[in-house]
């Protein structure tokens, strides 16, 4: 009895402290792991200041906020797949959707106090986090000469993953978007909201320009949240989609390539029989990783090269307050290779005289992300800091937005969800529309197109498109791997209304080899900078069908290319011309006649084999 009188005498003092906003320190944070230090530095600067101001500090710190000033939070149950929607709402947050072990939430800035004291263990509170856009065309793809064969992507779904379709209704209205589209939000606001971000209308329209005859669903989800992209690929796989193109590259969603909702979403597509185009990423100038280096033992990390006097800084230059692109800025994610919650790492940003500006100490213990905006009418440089927590720290990365690192490194800076290995998602570099026409082993690459591999090692990006199409969304061009992956995801759309019949591993295979065929800029053959080469697709022909010996076709079934001239000869249908896709083929066994009437030619010579 005594007990339960202690309990009360405590429930009421927090009922209190809540009602009257208490400030929630960081020392605080410490008791209630179940919520992330941003929401508790939104609720202390709530408290104090008018909800202008807490709007414009919510968008400094660059989280998600709705038109009504609710902040986009994730309810996680970290305890396995059960869905928290009944906790969510037992907690008092508006739910909006949920997915696997997620809910989509929203909450008041000052809300944070009375949520901590409700969450059950193993439930955390995680704000959304506001990515950048990706964004830096189709003839020279030689897309037109499907199109011009009536083969426009007639009968093929293509879906559009973003986070903005700003004057939306007017691409359609002026007939730059199809108005065969079916529109699915999940952020809670209009698809239209003349925000300005119009990064999906723009994807939508390269995606159309290659495949006019498509039929398109444009989802509108904000990036770092992952209930939206397992919930908009989920109405896309029961709405039977056959092709998803993704211009978005959320970070911190994990080491390890496939880790995170953002995979797992992209997983699940490809599982299903989509082919996913997903750009690689704009981050080749905007991106370090490598092992920890502190040859003065001071736990404080050293970024240039092994041969070089030590350097503890890498410098960033902001412009002048309200510069165009958000250059006035300057966002850091931090993740590294560790699944011990002790190595850890602790991220400070510094100005020219040597004091702490900000330091970002995340509660996860496997990422760090802050943000900084220049208060100043002038340029000013800002110096990124890393300090070791443990000794034998581990490798780690830091991607920076929206300009360039002085010290940065290339490889490895694919983003999430390009970082998917499964053969069927499709990273896609950028190589602008005046290089496109380069010769093979020259090295056009856009300067900010990620390099691959992987963190873990894996092959990216897996292929190039143009980058710099024309859109009424941009009123100009649209730059980037985010206009090179809707480019792709347009192209197979065309070649995939040709050929009905393929598989999306035909398609990818088709695509891929002609790459290396027609495009294979860089290296020979694949390689972490073009993947395959560029896309290109050879003149339409009509009747074909393709011959690739390693397209495992072991059946002669018809929804992949055969793997021999006498599987050809054997299954393929009168009249038709059989394409070599490049390779040596071996001799068909002793005995074998070859006796179909057909033409068999080699799709990059254009030469008659008879």
């Amino acid at each position: 009895m005594k007990i339960l009188s202690i309990q009360f005498i405590l429930l009421l003092i927090v009922i209190d402290l809540s009602s009257q906003q208490i400030s929630l320190t960081s020392e605080k944070i410490e008791q209630y792991p179940t919520v992330s230090q941003k929401l508790v530095r939104i609720h202390d600067f709530a408290r104090v200041n008018d909800r202008l101001s807490v709007q414009k500090k919510i968008t400094e710190m660059g989280l998600v906020m709705r038109n009504d000033g609710k902040i986009n939070v994730e309810l996680i149950n970290r305890n396995g797949n059960e869905n928290p929607e009944i906790i969510a709402r037992q907690i008092g947050l508006e739910v909006h959707s949920s997915w696997q072990n997620r809910s989509d939430c929203y909450m008041e800035p000052d809300q944070v106090a009375v949520l901590m004291d409700r969450l059950h263990e193993g439930y955390f509170l995680s704000p959304v986090i506001e990515e950048p856009l990706n964004n830096e065309g189709p003839g020279l793809q030689n897309t037109q000469s499907y199109i011009d064969a009536g083969r426009d992507g007639n009968g093929i779904k293509i879906g559009i993953l973003d986070s903005g379709f700003d004057s939306l209704l007017s691409a359609i209205t002026l007939g730059h978007v199809p108005s065969n589209i079916d529109t699915v939000d999940y952020t809670g606001d209009n698809m239209d909201t003349g925000g300005g971000n119009p990064h999906g209308t723009a994807c939508a329209e390269v995606a159309f320009d290659n495949a006019p005859g498509a039929s398109f669903y444009l989802y509108h989800i904000n990036s770092g949240n992952g209930t939206h992209w397992g919930n908009a690929i989920s109405h896309a796989i029961a709405n039977n989609v056959d092709i998803l193109s993704i211009s978005l590259g959320p970070h911190n969603t994990g080491w390890d390539d496939n880790s995170g909702p953002q995979c797992q979403s992209v997983i699940n597509a490809t599982n299903n029989g989509m082919l996913v185009f997903v750009s690689a990423g704009n981050e080749a100038q905007k991106h370090w990783q490598g092992v920890f280096k502190s040859t003065d033992q001071d736990m404080v990390h050293e970024w240039n090269k092994e041969n070089e006097s030590f350097d503890e800084t890498n410098d960033y230059v902001l412009q002048p307050q309200g510069a165009s692109f958000n250059r006035d800025q300057i966002r850091a994610w931090m993740q590294w290779d560790s699944p011990e919650t002790s190595d850890h790492y602790d991220l400070f940003l510094y100005d020219s005289t040597g004091t702490v500006i900000l330091t970002s100490s995340e509660e996860t213990n496997d990422f760090e992300y802050l943000t900084y905006t220049n208060p100043n009418n002038f340029s000013i440089t800002v110096k990124i800091v890393v300090r070791a927590v443990t000794e034998n720290s581990p490798e780690f990365e830091l991607f920076v937005h929206p300009n360039s690192l002085q010290h940065k490194v290339s490889e490895s800076s694919i983003e999430c969800p390009a970082n998917t290995t499964v053969p069927n998602c499709i990273s896609v570099g950028q190589v602008g529309l005046n290089d496109y026409t380069d010769s093979i082993g020259s090295t056009p690459i856009a300067t900010s197109s990620s390099h691959g591999p992987t963190n873990n090692g894996n092959q990216a990006p897996d292929i190039c498109a143009v980058g710099g199409s024309t859109t009424f969304g941009y009123n100009g061009s649209f730059f980037g791997t985010s206009c090179s992956a809707p480019n792709a995801a347009g192209a197979a759309a065309a070649l995939w209304s040709a050929h009905p019949y393929y598989s999306a591993d035909a398609i990818r295979l088709i695509l891929l080899r002609k790459a290396i065929l027609f495009k294979d800029w860089g290296d020979t053959g694949t390689d972490y900078i073009y993947g395959a080469g560029g896309l290109y697709l050879k003149d339409y022909t009509s009747n074909t069908r393709y011959i690739h010996p390693g397209s495992g076709n072991t059946t002669g079934t018809s929804s992949l290319p055969y793997t021999s001239i006498q599987q050809a000869d054997q299954f393929m249908p009168i009249g038709y011309r059989a394409f070599f896709l490049g390779h040596t083929f071996q001799e068909p066994p002793a005995g074998t006649i070859i006796d179909k009437p057909m033409i068999y030619r080699s799709v990059q010579k254009s030469t008659i084999i008879r």
